[in-house]
């Protein structure tokens, strides 16, 4: 009998890989976490996998990967003004906009921003909630807040093949002052049966959002973060 061919092998080892985490799984050893990790692991680490050249560590941010990388995403500038911020944005988001745009009294002038370039961030591993996600890329939570609502609507815009679909969400963090107070929002947007629509929450919203389903972040790419996916 002659020996197997490499594709047949790597195909023999995978299939031991599958059934020896779904043994685990059932013992509990394993979580659902793992099984998210290792389906979204890239062709060249599951090709590494496979032929046994690669070394299972811990990720270095758990709860997000950069999928924008290698590519330039911008947002170009931003007139500001008096209606210039999302609740104000209905041709942009026809489906809906969250009334609390203007509950929580956030429904304000916008000012003038520099063209911006930004990262597209992808939940891939862990649940977390909103302060998770974003502590994740930096400490410094006002580097990742966009200055203007109006760059969120831009980018809605001018990039809208990078948002999420299928009815999932893609967040972006910015700030308002509210009340003397600079307060840290998020907007969610998303796509319902095909029309865009746009909700808002406080970042401390302890919502934990699932990592099956591969939710996205938009944050500014001109600041440091201190881990990089």
């Amino acid at each position: 009998m002659g020996h197997k061919s490499t594709n047949e092998e790597s195909a023999t080892r995978l299939l031991g890989l599958q059934k020896d985490l779904g043994n685990k799984l059932i013992n509990g050893s394993r979580s659902l976490d793992d099984l998210y990790w290792f389906n979204n692991l890239s062709k060249e680490t599951l090709r590494q996998l496979v032929e046994g050249n690669y070394e299972l560590v811990e990720p270095k941010n758990p709860y997000l990967r950069l999928i924008s990388g290698g590519e330039t995403v911008t947002i170009s500038a931003c007139k500001g003004g008096k209606k210039a911020n999302i609740y104000n944005a209905k041709k942009t988001f026809p489906g809906y906009i969250d009334s609390d745009f203007k509950g929580y009294g956030i429904n304000l002038p916008q000012p003038t921003t520099a063209k911006t370039d930004v990262e597209v961030h992808e939940m891939y591993n862990k649940n977390a909630d909103f302060k998770t996600l974003f502590g994740s890329l930096s400490s410094d939570l006002k580097s990742l807040a966009f200055e203007s609502q109006e760059q969120i609507e831009k980018f809605v815009q001018e990039n809208k093949q990078w948002l999420r679909t299928d009815g999932y969400g893609t967040f972006f963090l910015f700030t308002e002052e509210v009340n003397g107070e600079e307060k840290f929002f998020v907007a969610d947007v998303y796509f319902h049966s095909g029309e865009l629509e746009v909700s808002v929450r406080h970042l401390s919203d302890g919502s934990v959002w699932n990592a099956c389903f591969a939710l996205r972040i938009v944050v500014p790419a001109t600041k440091t973060l201190d881990t990089q996916s």
